[in-house]
């Protein structure tokens, strides 16, 4: 069942996030969004419930997003469901 409370739209674009406490940028890639949430692909786990700070490439300023899950697919790579927390 789809959790979602409104629809999300595929976008590809790379993506700097870093955790909200900490400046070492890690890079990703955008896959769906929506007002309210966006999921990426990264090399590297999320521990679910974190802080980050996203900027994407055509987005004008940061957004602050919570880990919603994280689940492992392919060859190390990791699918992130992120809650939008604010926009700047």
């Amino acid at each position: 069942m789809d959790k979602r409370k409104e629809p999300r739209e595929q976008i590809i674009g790379d993506v700097c996030w870093s955790y909200a406490s900490d400046s070492n940028e890690n890079t990703g890639v955008m896959v769906e969004e929506s007002k309210s949430g966006m999921s990426i692909m990264t090399n590297a786990p999320i521990k679910e419930g974190s802080i980050l700070r996203i900027e994407c490439r055509g987005w004008q300023g940061t957004r602050y997003v919570t880990v919603k899950w994280c689940r492992e697919t392919v060859n190390n790579n990791y699918r992130c469901g992120l809650a939008v927390i604010k926009h700047y």
